[in-house]
């Protein structure tokens, strides 16, 4: 290793490694890249002695190691890219598939929220992270109490929270002072996905009446909420007015939600039976599987960008708020829709529903596949 003392690029996947040699960090001093195998848990005091790292890939013992990773950047120079892992050996290879190394990511997994850092402490994420998942890592009731860095984070745009059994909510509203000063968390984020949280009961907590924060969620493209059992309402009406970039709409297994475009009542506003809605940019809406829903929203919902749809197990919905255009006096399909899926044991359950235009069913049907 002495004679590789000017090397600036290591790239390392050789599965027989079990360690890396001592003193790399004196050895390869200069070192500017450096990816480790999955097998090898990263040693930090190595790590953080190469001042000229830019690029980083590696699994990590400790959420300790990440804050020790950050102050030990603060006076070097900053990691351009980084793919940090807090988990097993095969959760990495099973849940990691791309190899590219130019993204900001980092992945809890495998109980490694470790309880000796101080939840408040700043260095416990970077704060230009792009990338955020949790999995089966003991995540704490409210993501934002964990992790208060994240109120900050305007380069976050994909977030995963999956199989996390004590998480309630995202974020809590404890007053309407604080959440006015805090400005817009999650402004910047493009991709929500929340499964298998058997507790998790919405995205906001209100402990006060307190009006959401403009610009919350401004730039959501996707959202995904699945197996959520105790969810009863996905979000509030104010919310949703802020899904101008929205495209994919997906909630499937939610066994007790009832209501997925909420009225404003815990932000001190006074609901509407004509609280219309447009999303301009939605793609798809797909609901599934929710026995107690009763309704997506209080009033029409008008997305004339929207190709498909698929509604299947929801029974307990009577009306379903798509605006319809009225041409000629007449309604007519959302101009880019071309297919409306629906189980084939729920054909009965569409055909009695009913529609702001009399005569709707029978202008969609022709867009009808049951499957």
């Amino acid at each position: 290793m002495d004679s590789l003392t000017k090397l600036r690029f290591l790239y390392l996947s050789y599965h027989k490694l079990n360690v890396l040699p001592t003193q790399t960090s004196r050895r390869l001093s200069k070192l500017q890249l450096l990816s480790l195998p999955f097998h090898i848990c990263a040693p930090i005091e190595e790590v953080e002695a190469l001042k000229q790292l830019e690029v980083f890939k590696g699994r990590l013992n400790s959420v300790c190691d990440i804050s020790r990773l950050l102050k030990s950047r603060q006076s070097d120079k900053q990691l351009s890219s980084y793919r940090l892992f807090l988990n097993s050996e095969e959760s990495c290879k099973v849940h990691v598939a791309s190899n590219r190394l130019h993204c900001k990511l980092v992945h809890f997994e495998a109980e490694n929220l470790v309880k000796s850092s101080s939840p408040k402490d700043e260095n416990l994420l970077p704060r230009d992270i792009e990338k955020l998942i949790f999995m089966n890592s003991f995540l704490g009731s409210s993501l934002l109490d964990e992790f208060p860095i994240l109120n900050s984070a305007r380069d976050l745009k994909f977030c995963i929270i999956a199989k996390e059994d004590k998480i309630e909510c995202i974020m809590r509203f404890s007053s309407a002072e604080e959440e006015l000063s805090s400005g817009a968390p999650f402004e910047s984020l493009q991709s929500l996905s929340l499964e298998n949280l058997p507790n998790f009961f919405g995205l906001f907590k209100w402990e006060a009446v307190a009006p959401l924060p403009h610009g919350t969620f401004s730039w959501l493209d996707e959202l995904t909420i699945q197996r959520c059992d105790k969810i009863k309402r996905l979000f509030p009406h104010s919310l949703a007015q802020n899904f101008h970039k929205l495209q994919h709409l997906t909630v499937y297994n939610c066994v007790q939600m009832e209501e997925i475009i909420e009225d404003g009542k815990n932000e001190g506003r006074k609901s509407s039976s004509s609280a219309d809605l447009t999303l301009p940019s939605l793609k798809s809406l797909c609901l599934g599987n929710m026995p107690r829903l009763e309704s997506i929203c209080k009033g029409m919902i008008c997305c004339d960008s929207i190709p498909a749809i698929y509604l299947g197990g929801i029974k307990k919905i009577k009306k379903v708020p798509l605006y319809l255009p009225v041409i000629d006096g007449q309604p007519s399909p959302p101009p880019s829709l071309r297919e409306i899926r629906i189980k084939s044991i729920d054909k009965e359950w569409w055909e009695s529903l009913q529609w702001y235009h009399h005569n709707a069913n029978s202008v969609l049907e022709p867009l009808v596949k049951y499957e």
